[in-house]
């Protein structure tokens, strides 16, 4: 299982990865964030002008906007085939859900996690500033940095 995997040129995981991490129920994950994007969401509608407030009810899609660089609602197939929803989160995101796990196995979890994330942002800063991307450099790269961020569950 990767912990964390590189899409475009931003680190996430997701909620499924997050739930078998951490000895969760899936749905119970999605529950907490979607709690949490509800209650950023008011967070942002309360510290708005009226005209924002309404802007807000007019477009979801704004809404949807502002907790976007926390959490990214998605899809994925279950082993029967069929598509449920679970979320992509960044670092923010991850952090946000998981300060409030708690035990022994969470803070080892929690480490692993802040390793990977910090490897794989450091991996995208030396891509971008040496552009190898076609190069055995950055095949050797790559190589590493999943290896680093694979756990064998």
């Amino acid at each position: 299982m990767d912990l964390v995997t590189i899409q475009g040129n931003q680190v996430l995981t997701s909620s499924t990865v997050v739930a078998l991490a951490f000895d969760k129920k899936h749905y119970n994950v999605v529950r907490d964030i979607e709690v949490l994007i509800a209650n950023m969401t008011a967070l942002k509608i309360e510290g708005s002008s009226e005209t924002e407030k309404n802007q807000y009810e007019l477009t979801e899609r704004k809404i949807v906007l502002s907790v976007e660089g926390f959490f990214i609602e998605s899809k994925y197939k279950d082993a029967s085939g069929k598509q449920n929803k679970c979320y992509l989160m960044t670092r923010d995101g991850f952090s946000l859900l998981v300060m409030g796990f708690t035990g022994q196995k969470a803070l080892e979890w929690k480490l692993k996690y802040i390793e990977a994330f910090n490897y794989m942002e450091e991996s995208i800063k030396r891509v971008n500033e040496l552009d190898i991307t076609n190069s055995e450099e950055w095949r050797m790269l790559k190589g590493s940095a999943k290896s680093i961020v694979h756990i064998d569950t």
